[in-house]
């Protein structure tokens, strides 16, 4: 596999291909290493401070990692049945329909995206359940599933829980731009039933709650026995892995010191010990999270793209950029996956860059202008993918100290599987990281995993 270009890398080529710009791409190369780059010395303290973290979240002790007990013990692989799963991870909500057949096969599963409001995020429980609940009994209807018999029910929700039972959870907190009223504190659970129940939805039956992480481990777990690491990266990110049992100490003082393993929900978006630039700052006082969620801002496709404009914003603020630039405030819709577009334009002219500009109605770009704009890009980017993977290698080595046996991750999520360049950043970080035995790690892309493994 061809190694992503590095930061520097990318800088230094820039400044030699276009030497009349020297002198400015020089100030914006001080300026950005010194913000954006993660030496390795670095990376293994963050991992030292990352197990540290485990270690007290999973005794109960004060940890910005919640380290929250799943309920659910690794698949199998012989797991069979069909089942419905409702998925919701975000603004997109999904109602699944799918049958394990054994073995790790799984049939097509029929799919159905729903977009929640804007109104609905800010609303209050039962606009939200009562959707969730009319969407389902549409999609029966649609489906023909409507005499089926009883109908078993696995419910991702994608938010930090307070687990109780393998069907109960209590909502900590909303993420990922969420405020609705009434719900936190509440068991989601029986919040669903009771509006299945009002709404006349009686042939189905809640058989698991799980976290997409959890979701998308599970599914990977069902195809691969190796797999033993689930990760998010998308609009939110958020890791799962296998823990023994005898080490969950918030789950034995409640049910006893029992063998076996569990899939522990991390909760890692919320993980702060990461070194912060300016940057981060000013981002995290505009979040309704503010202080909260730092790994998440640094790292997940809602807030990278954020962060791009902000730094942007200072750049044209201190006059680096022409003028042309300062119709930068006004772009609304800037994302993840335009910064991946823009920092894979190798064209002499950067003319895709000025293509997208303009659809930004932000036209006139000089070179140096889109020059900045890619190296701006490039070095948000790049640092979300080092930080993803200095905490996914933190994780397996938390497991397996040694790197003794083969891990297998996986991974789902926009960011991951959209995002050009992002799955290579990632990759080589993490084998970087772990040197000669980086054979002894796989990533696999556990498409729709979050949704599929509430049904393993």
């Amino acid at each position: 596999m061809e190694k992503p270009q590095s930061l520097t890398g990318a800088i230094n080529e820039l400044v030699k291909k276009h030497p009349e710009n020297n002198e400015t791409m020089e100030k914006l190369f001080k300026t950005l290493v010194e913000n954006f780059e993660i030496s390795r010395s670095e990376q293994l303290e963050i991992i030292e401070k990352l197990h540290t973290e485990m270690d007290m979240g999973l005794a109960g002790e004060t940890s910005s990692l919640k380290m929250i007990p799943s309920f659910v013990e690794p698949p199998k692989g012989y797991e069979v049945g069909k089942y419905l799963v409702l998925d919701l991870g975000g603004t997109n909500f999904r109602v699944i329909a799918v049958d394990l057949e054994k073995n790790g096969n799984i049939t097509e599963p029929q799919i159905e995206n729903n977009t929640i409001n804007k109104e609905i995020l800010a609303g209050t429980k039962d606009e939200l359940f009562d959707y969730i609940s009319d969407v389902l009994a549409n999609f029966i209807t649609k489906n023909n599933l409507d005499n089926s018999g009883e109908q078993m029910l696995g419910f991702t929700f994608s938010f930090p829980i307070e687990q109780t039972s393998l069907t109960s959870g209590k909502l900590i907190s909303w993420t990922k731009g969420f405020s609705i009223s009434g719900v936190v504190g509440e068991d989601v659970v029986e919040l669903l039933n009771e509006s299945m129940r009002k709404k006349g939805i009686k042939n189905i039956k809640i058989v698991s709650l799980v976290n997409d992480t959890v979701g998308t481990l599970a599914h990977g777990r069902y195809k691969d026995e190796d797999c033993d690491t689930g990760v998010i990266l998308g609009t939110g990110t958020n890791a799962a892995y296998i823990e023994d049992i005898s080490k969950i100490k918030t789950y034995n003082a409640l049910h006893g010191s029992i063998g076996g393993k569990m899939i522990i929900n991390m909760e890692w978006g919320n993980f702060n010990k990461l070194p912060r630039t300016n940057y981060d700052e000013q981002l995290d006082a505009t979040t309704e999270n503010q202080g909260w969620h730092i790994m998440e801002k640094m790292v997940s496709a809602k807030y990278i793209a954020e962060l791009t404009k902000i730094i942007v914003r200072d750049f044209v603020s201190k006059n680096v950029f022409s003028a042309n630039m300062n119709g930068w405030d006004k772009i609304q819709s800037f994302s993840a996956q335009d910064m991946s577009e823009i920092i894979c334009d190798n064209s002499s002219e950067l003319e895709l860059v000025e293509e997208k500009m303009r659809k930004f109605e932000v036209t006139n770009t000089s070179l140096n202008d889109r020059l900045l704009l890619k190296s701006i890009c490039k070095s948000v980017f790049d640092r979300s993918a080092r930080i993803a993977a200095t905490l996914i290698a933190g994780v397996i080595l938390k497991m397996d100290p040694e790197l003794n046996r083969p891990h297998t991750v996986a991974i789902d999520g926009s960011l991951y599987e959209k995002a050009t360049g992002y799955k290579e950043s990632l990759a080589d970080n993490i084998y970087r990281l772990l040197g000669k035995k980086e054979d002894q790690v796989k990533l696999i892309l556990s498409k729709d995993g979050s949704g599929i493994g509430a049904a393993v």
